[in-house]
């Protein structure tokens, strides 16, 4: 930090304590027989600096002095900023045709007026109009001719005096000569301008779409920047009002805006004011001092004359935000902070290359790019921004995963709620069927047991008098029980697994064939999982069952049956019943016999496929059934196969 300052100490003190050059007494007329090319405005010119304009019928009165200076522009001294600058001169054409003599005074003037002395009076030269910054003066033959050139400087440090005097058939080459120094350094920077606003559509652009502040910051950041290397190349080498103005003013308001926009963006950026609280007060009280310090500067720029404090202004403001960079750049380096450390880079690129641009500037000016201060200078400021554009990319990528995660979360927690409230539901709804199936076997199957009783009973008062209508009602009581048994069972959700639906069927069908003379045979795989299975598909699976039992005994006149239960990679579950019975006559059934489709229609509305073979060996009843196999580890082992009479 204290390098950093002693250079700028430097800098303020050759800027400031630069004198006017050597003068001396000799003066003589400038014949246009020497300006073969151009020649320097040496000895041959005269010469005084003054606060205020000077009336022109004063101009023989004034005292004047010789200049004598090298052909490298020279830059303008601190006092001779914000005045007036007559420089007067004689011609003499002692050819015997007319000559036209270029004047070039150099860059960044806010006025320039060529005065002739006509007829004993001095007059505005009619002829001596601006050709950007060329004023051609013209002389008959043998005319000897006496000029003034007004010139009021302009307050900045890029203010230079050349004062040549060009010949007119060399000025088209001068000019060339002038500006080629510069024609690298000006295609790399509007090179450089075109990358800056590329990066400000896309600032601009995302600061549309998303709404979010530090966009706009930094658009307005890299807009500043662009103006400030676009009018660095574009004003270069050029001496007109518009120059002067951009290099005396609006250079450093610009910087000055763009600082600002650069500060607000990075509070943004990184939160400062909840991230690093004491981080966003140097930054706030920053943008208060560089917003006063322009305040003061703009006054001093256009109310005042005195440039020496308007240069102390100026550097100062440089030297507040090299100071608060420095500090950020250190304190983004204590920290694991990839987005801190993406801006500190850039402060430091930019810092880095205006160091190098002050040295060259200094000690190592060149007429090559490399010899070129704005070069480094600019190229620090386009590298900056590229690492801010970085860090925006990278925030975006990480803001962008975020939300993702956001999402995912919110996704998550949404469809835990709704398995939470589904699975509630589910409970509340086998909460009831154990309570509905509860009451129906306490109360409708005590009743249709009581009737089914007194049935039996009647029938025994009543032996020798057969009444057949007794015989019906404990039929139907004993039918009704069973059927009220197997709703019990489907709504009981205690029962809802592959387990107890093999446990009833087993029963079931084991009391059904009793007493039929039909062995029945079953065969359950012994690695069944235990997967579970709703009530209403037990209910629809117990049906099937039942109407192929009931077919077999009636219809098939089968001796054997056999049930199997299977695990099949491919389809899931299989259920088999398959008889040795005569098989089923589909020309010859009975109409209106819905068995088939009935059984059909309750699988698939199960989500079981149902598939039927039949043919004279017997009938066989193939159910698959689709499953998910949660397995937990354990499993219960079944029995393999038994065989009962």
């Amino acid at each position: 930090m204290r390098a950093i300052c002693w250079i700028f100490f430097f800098w303020s003190f050759t800027t400031f304590g630069q004198q006017a050059p050597n003068f001396a007494d000799s003066v003589s007329l400038i014949s246009t027989d020497s300006v073969k090319t151009y020649i320097k405005a040496g000895r041959h010119t005269r010469f005084t600096v003054r606060s205020h304009r000077i009336p022109t019928q004063a101009f023989d009165t004034f005292s004047h002095r010789a200049l004598r200076h090298n052909n490298t522009p020279l830059q303008i001294p601190a006092d001779w900023h914000g005045k007036w600058i007559y420089l007067r001169f004689n011609l003499v054409n002692p050819d015997t045709s007319g000559r036209t003599i270029f004047f070039f005074p150099g860059v960044s003037y806010l006025h320039t007026v060529v005065q002739r002395k006509i007829n004993g009076t001095w007059q505005s030269d009619p002829w001596a109009r601006s050709e950007a910054g060329f004023y051609p003066l013209q002389l008959a033959p043998g005319e000897t001719a006496e000029f003034v050139v007004e010139m009021k400087s302009a307050k900045t440090v890029v203010s230079s005096y050349v004062w040549h005097f060009i010949d007119a058939s060399y000025q088209k080459d001068y000019k060339i000569l002038f500006e080629e120094r510069t024609f690298n350094h000006h295609l790399i920077g509007f090179l450089y301008c075109g990358i800056l606003l590329m990066m400000f559509v896309y600032s601009f652009g995302s600061y549309r779409s998303t709404g979010r502040r530090e966009f706009l910051y930094n658009a307005i950041y890299v807009s500043c920047m662009f103006a400030i290397v676009f009018f660095n190349n574009y004003f270069d080498k050029k001496s007109h009002l518009l120059s002067a103005f951009f290099y005396g003013y609006a250079g450093l308001a610009l910087l000055v805006i763009g600082s600002i926009a650069y500060v607000q963006f990075t509070r943004n950026f990184l939160n400062t004011f909840v991230r690093y609280p004491k981080l966003d007060r140097i930054f706030v009280r920053y943008m208060l001092i560089i917003a006063f310090l322009l305040l003061v500067f703009s006054v001093l720029y256009f109310f005042t004359p005195f440039y020496f404090i308007q240069d102390i202004i100026e550097n100062l403001i440089k030297l507040v935000s090299i100071a608060v960079g420095v500090v950020y750049i250190r304190k983004a380096f204590t920290q694991k902070d990839p987005l801190m450390n993406f801006l500190a880079w850039g402060n430091a690129m930019l810092i880095g290359f205006g160091l190098t641009s002050l040295l060259v500037n200094f000690f190592f000016r060149r007429p090559h790019i490399f010899g070129n201060a704005l070069f480094y200078y600019e190229t620090g400021i386009v590298l900056e921004v590229t690492l801010f554009f970085l860090g925006l990319m990278y925030k975006n990528r990480q803001t962008l995963i975020e939300k993702i995660k956001e999402q995912e979360a919110f996704k998550r927690e949404t469809e835990k709620t709704l398995y939470e409230s589904q699975l509630a539901l589910l409970n509340a709804r086998q909460v009831e069927r154990s309570r509905i199936s509860a009451d129906m076997h306490d109360d409708l199957g005590a009743g249709v047991t009581a009737i089914r009783l007194y049935s039996e009973l009647a029938k025994n008062k009543v032996a020798k008098d057969i009444v057949p209508e007794l015989d019906k009602i404990s039929q139907f009581a004993n039918d009704l029980l069973g059927n009220l048994n197997s709703i019990i069972w489907t709504m009981n959700a205690g029962n809802d697994s592959l387990y107890g639906t093999l446990s009833y069927l087993r029963n079931y069908i084991t009391d059904y064939l009793d007493g039929t003379g039909i062995k029945h045979q079953f065969d359950f795989d012994s690695d069944l999982p235990d997967v579970p299975i709703r009530g209403e598909v037990r209910r629809n699976l117990f049906l099937v069952f039942k109407e192929s039992m009931n077919n077999m005994v009636k219809h098939a006149d089968a001796t054997e049956v056999k049930i199997a239960c299977r695990l099949e990679k491919d389809s899931g579950i299989h259920w088999l019943i398959q008889d040795n019975g005569k098989g089923i006559d589909f020309d010859h059934l009975r109409p209106f016999s819905n068995g088939l489709s009935n059984m059909e229609k309750r699988m698939r509305d199960s989500g079981i496929r149902f598939q039927l073979e039949s043919n004279k060996d017997g009938t066989s009843i193939h159910l698959f059934q689709p499953i998910q196999l949660v397995i937990d580890g354990s499993t219960t082992q079944m029995p393999t196969s038994t065989t009962q009479q």
